[in-house]
């Protein structure tokens, strides 16, 4: 799943050399998140990272849980320890699928692992969306 910070302000903290430096929230966040097995039984975190400004996270959920409810608590606790001050932490939709397949599970923890190293093409790095934004389509053949 992927939350994203909110206005994609980069709260959780800078990126240099392809390493993550967690501010203040972004070390409140990561505790946040480490302590949700703890709040579900049979909740296990897998492979995560924060980035600046959202946060990439496999979960392994019990039958009964359900993502959506999950996410909604773990905003809740960032919320209420006010680590955005008066601003929501989060947008307020996220992105999370299913993953069914080993070969998928697999792709996925690369992903989430090479994230910092990827930054610099990251759609949600303000810098790549500009640099994006400034190329033009390729010219499609006659």
């Amino acid at each position: 799943m992927t939350l994203c910070a909110y206005r994609r302000q980069p709260i959780f903290g800078a990126l240099t050399n392809g390493r993550v430096t967690l501010s203040p929230a972004g070390q409140l966040a990561r505790d946040a998140w480490l302590a949700l097995p703890g709040q579900l039984a049979g909740l296990r975190l897998d492979a995560f990272v924060f980035m600046p400004n959202h946060v990439h996270g496999l979960l392994w959920l019990p039958a009964q849980a359900a993502l959506r409810a999950v996410l909604d608590g773990y905003r809740a606790t960032l919320r209420a320890a006010r680590v955005n001050g008066d601003r929501p932490v989060f947008q307020p939709s996220f992105h999370g699928r299913a993953v069914r397949r080993p070969a998928a599970l697999a792709s996925l923890r690369d992903y989430v692992r090479n994230n910092p190293a990827d930054w610099a093409r990251d759609p949600l790095n303000p810098a790549a969306e500009m640099v994006a934004c400034a190329v033009p389509p390729p010219l499609s053949p006659l």
